[in-house]
């Protein structure tokens, strides 16, 4: 699995329409190949800055989207932001939850 995490931070004059066009986005990124997931945040402290968290199966999926029309619309969003966006790519393994928590509260 690979994780995006994108982050953004909104002109005050532009937030509105920034989180409507990355709204609009997350529901057509749900729908690309090999999309298992994709949240938009806000942050609580600074309420300009968002983030997309987006989980991808496998890299080649990801890669496409990356090239879609769809990413073209997040890139887009550069007019409405701060600064730069700041995107992070990671690959994860998925682990049992229950497995996880329960080993980790043996070691207490």
């Amino acid at each position: 699995m690979v994780i995006a995490e994108i982050r953004l931070r909104a002109l005050p004059e532009k937030q509105r329409e920034f989180v409507q066009t990355i709204h609009d986005l997350v529901g057509l990124t749900l729908n690309a190949k090999g999309c298992l997931g994709c949240r938009f945040y806000q942050d609580l402290d600074a309420k300009d800055v968002f983030a997309i968290v987006e989980k991808w199966d496998k890299r080649k999926n990801l890669e496409n989207y990356l090239r879609s029309d769809n990413f073209s619309i997040l890139l887009g969003t550069r007019t409405l932001l701060r600064e730069p966006h700041d995107i992070e790519f990671n690959t994860a393994s998925i682990l049992p939850t229950d497995e996880v928590i329960r080993a980790a509260r043996r070691e207490c």
